[in-house]
């Protein structure tokens, strides 16, 4: 699960539980693009988005099969 979001105009930070540690994040356009993804380590995952336009991204954790989603909103 996901226990907060922050997001700015520089980076996306998620802080996550036990469920996706060891798993990987992804980080997608709107159209489906995918612009980076990393592997979870720790509860913590950060995402550099200084040069992505203002609009809507959708960040997927997966692990194990698992996967969640959530849009997020650049300003």
């Amino acid at each position: 699960e996901l226990l907060a979001v922050g997001v700015n105009g520089s980076e996306i930070r998620l802080e996550l539980t036990r469920e996706f540690t060891s798993g990987r994040a992804y980080l997608f356009t709107i159209q489906g693009g995918v612009i980076s993804d990393k592997s979870v380590e720790g509860n913590m995952i950060k995402f550099d988005i200084t040069l992505l336009q203002p609009g809507i991204y959708i960040v997927v954790l997966s692990k194990k099969g698992i996967s969640k989603a959530f849009k997020i909103i650049k300003p």
